[in-house]
């Protein structure tokens, strides 16, 4: 008993902790329990060998609207040492010739947009639209300049590059000068005060342009000549012709510049003013109607039918021929034995009636005569003759009826 008591308290008494189970599955000194059944004791840690850097992998990509992935938000914490120049600066320069070739091209679609293109289709400002219309005329372009129209003309009969280069032959348009432009209007309408030169005549006229598609244009590129309502009170105004076109009984439209007036009858004659820019504002009407007249052709047709009537009227041997123009009153004059002088026919004077599409034909000369008296004897002299008669021009050559 005394030794049961001893071993006890030698037990509790340990100072190497070894029995230390005072109590659970391993009562004081008691026995340690059994592992499970199964149950692999841990390998004993193994030495340590060389440290090896774990495989690189590729980082997560980063949500939307985050930097690039890895990308640190602070700076290097060490010097970085500068990569090669030559790549860098090769790159620059690229990146810059590119913003200077943009800038370039952007300048000349600007300019080309703001100053038109040469004429043709409209231009990117009023005073654009009028010089380039301006400068087609003056090339010889008719299509060009009638693209620079919003309003077409009904008729293109004498807008033709034959007939604008036959215009430009005889009066070059030059010295074409902008004076004035409200390009600041924003309504689509615009003014442009312009000057050019038609050979040696000056045209200073203000054009309405306006916007058409999104382009400035002349409101009008063609001059419209209406004669029509002249043709009541001038039958012969029905004749007029523009390039040998009829333009007397119906609208026409031509470029401004030199017209080629004319007369379907070849006994009317056509002079007119040239048509300048100033026609482009309105209808051309009463400040370039040409004037009319008797034409040499006609004239020369009259006279010889004056010197026919005179020559014929020479012929006879009395006192007072009939439907003649000379009398003589001169006493003791054998009747029957007057030899007469016809005048020239050249002095007689002819003025024209575009009413009635005549001539007035009116001649106040002399007839010289030679005569015998009653006593037998002979005599010379003169006799008054008043010639009046009206040519009819519309026929060919004119026929004349005499009063």
């Amino acid at each position: 008993m005394f030794a049961a008591y001893f071993c006890g308290r030698s037990a509790v008494t340990d100072s190497s902790g070894a029995g230390r189970n005072y109590g659970g599955p391993n009562p004081i000194g008691g026995p340690a329990p059994a592992p499970p059944t199964g149950w692999v004791p841990p390998a004993p840690p193994q030495a340590p060998g060389p440290w090896q850097a774990p495989p690189a992998q590729q980082p997560p990509p980063p949500p939307p609207g985050w930097g690039p992935a890895g990308t640190p938000e602070w700076g290097p914490q060490f010097p970085v040492q500068p990569r090669g120049g030559r790549r860098h600066r090769k790159a620059l320069l690229v990146t810059v010739g590119a913003g200077v070739a943009v800038i370039v091209v952007i300048a000349i679609v600007g300019a080309f947009t703001l100053f038109g293109g040469g004429g043709g289709s409209g231009a990117g400002s009023p005073s654009a639209a009028v010089k380039g219309y301006l400068e087609a005329l003056a090339r010889g372009d008719a299509e060009a300049a009638l693209s620079d129209g919003a309003d077409q003309p009904a008729s293109k009969e004498l807008l033709t590059d034959d007939i604008l280069k036959k215009q430009i032959e005889k009066m070059p348009i030059s010295n074409i000068r902008i004076l004035g432009d409200n390009a600041t209007d924003a309504s689509g309408m615009d003014q442009v005060h312009v000057t050019v030169s038609f050979g040696d005549q000056s045209s200073d006229a203000t054009l309405a342009v306006k916007k058409a598609d999104g382009r400035w244009k002349l409101s009008a590129s063609a001059v419209r000549l209406d004669f029509t309502r002249f043709t009541s009170t001038n039958q012969a105004m029905e004749t007029l012709t523009a390039f040998g076109k009829p333009v007397g009984k119906s609208v026409a439209y031509v470029f401004p510049g030199w017209i080629d007036w004319g007369s379907s009858n070849k006994n009317i004659a056509a002079k007119g003013k040239p048509v300048l820019l100033e026609s482009l504002a309105s209808s051309a009407g009463a400040a370039v109607l040409p004037t009319l007249s008797v034409s040499d052709a006609g004239r020369a047709d009259i006279v010889a039918a004056v010197k026919q009537r005179l020559d014929t009227c020479a012929q006879s041997k009395s006192l007072m021929p009939e439907q003649c123009p000379q009398k003589m009153f001169t006493p003791g004059i054998v009747d029957g034995t007057v030899t007469w002088q016809p005048p020239d026919a050249n002095n007689a004077e002819i003025r024209f009636i575009p009413l009635k599409m005549s001539a007035l034909v009116t001649m106040q000369t002399t007839f010289g005569f030679t005569a015998q008296t009653r006593d037998g004897s002979s005599v010379t002299g003169s006799a008054p003759a008043i010639l009046i008669g009206e040519a009819d021009l519309s026929q060919s050559p004119p026929t004349i009826n005499w009063h």
